[in-house]
């Protein structure tokens, strides 16, 4: 999603709700605190990780991506 549309949209949450399947009501919050951290947390991946054009690839190493501190700050968001 572009920046200004994230300025506009910031949440996720709307959109989980409509896809309960997709998303269980319990971890919509959790999905979109992770969705408000991207574009901050964005800036500290590695170049590899920024890189990566494919979707589905883009989301398994952002939920294999850990920080310098040895945390995993993206669980729920990729797993969808």
């Amino acid at each position: 999603m572009s920046h200004r549309e994230r300025e506009k949209t910031p949440s996720i949450a709307t959109l989980c709700l409509l896809l309960p399947r997709c998303v269980p009501r319990e971890k919509v919050q959790a999905v979109d605190d992770e969705w408000r951290s991207l574009p901050l947390l964005s800036a500290d991946f590695p170049d590899d990780l920024k890189s990566i054009q494919e979707a589905d690839k883009f989301w398994h190493a952002l939920l294999t991506y850990k920080t310098e501190y040895g945390e995993q700050p993206f669980k729920a968001l990729p797993a969808l």
